[in-house]
């Protein structure tokens, strides 16, 4: 019997500059996932990818080293390569339209101007992918918009990364066992 083979990308932009921002919550929430797996990253210039093997199922872990709008590239690199469809790929990212701390796993859909979503719709040829959208909350102003994610969470939202990451993995246990 052939191993099942998902992927599980979260988006985020590198460099320690943006380390514990609201744009990389994608990125910090892999990284705990990775390390409850016990599972480490190896880094490339375009990626940082994870594999973890079970009984039946491979599952690879991938952060896109590019900046958010290149995130593409190297999901699609990592599914064709591996012969995975869309269908088995769940990708980890900001979500400004709802509340901090509310998470949602969604199937399919448009990007809503998410420009990593963007160019991983263009890259797979289909919106047909999972996504966990991890609630960011947004500004008041919608051109503060760039600044607002990029900004690093207040004091209280890191409180609270704990029960995000409690209600991320379950989904993800969840995902994994469909």
């Amino acid at each position: 019997m052939e191993k099942r083979k998902l992927v599980i990308a979260g988006l985020g932009n590198p460099g320690k500059k943006y380390d514990n921002t609201r744009h990389n919550v994608g990125f910090a929430m892999l990284d705990r996932f990775c390390e409850s797996l016990g599972e480490r990253f190896s880094t490339s210039s375009k990626s940082a990818v994870a594999k973890h093997l079970r009984e039946n199922l491979s599952i690879f872990l991938i952060k896109p080293l590019q900046y958010m709008n290149l995130s593409g590239s190297s999901i699609a690199q990592l599914l064709r390569s591996n012969g995975i469809d869309s269908d088995n790929l769940v990708v980890i990212h900001d979500e400004i339209d709802f509340p901090y701390n509310r998470v949602k796993l969604k199937f399919s859909g448009g990007h809503a101007g998410h420009n990593g979503l963007r160019d991983i719709i263009k890259h797979l040829g289909t919106k047909d992918f999972h996504r966990i959208r991890v609630g960011v909350d947004k500004p008041e102003n919608k051109e503060d918009v760039a600044d607002y994610v990029l900004a690093p969470f207040s004091q209280s939202e890191k409180k609270q990364l704990d029960a995000v990451f409690t209600e991320v993995q379950t989904i993800l246990d969840t995902w994994i066992q469909w």
